[in-house]
C-alpha cells in the first residue's frame, strides 16, 4: 500500500481577520468579495479568504513608482 502525503491546507482568514490584515473595514472586504475582486471560499455558512488570494490582491494593487 502506497502512502500519499497530505497536502497542507491553505491559510484561511475570516472577513474580519482579512479586514484587520489589510487595514480595511469589514464592509470594504465584503464589497471586494461581492464584486469578485477578492476570491472567497465557503465552508458551511462561513465566508473565508485564502491568504494566497489576499497576497495576490495586494500585489496586483501596488502602483509602480514613477521616475
Amino acid at each position: 500500500m502506497r502512502k500519499t502525503k497530505a497536502q497542507p491546507l491553505p491559510a484561511l482568514r475570516s472577513i474580519d481577520q482579512t479586514a484587520t490584515y489589510m487595514q480595511l473595514s469589514s464592509s470594504t472586504v465584503r464589497r471586494l468579495v461581492r464584486r469578485g475582486e477578492l476570491p472567497q471560499t465557503r465552508i458551511g455558512s462561513r465566508t473565508l479568504i485564502r491568504q494566497c488570494d489576499i497576497d495576490a490582491f495586494i500585489a496586483s494593487a501596488v502602483v509602480p513608482k514613477q521616475s
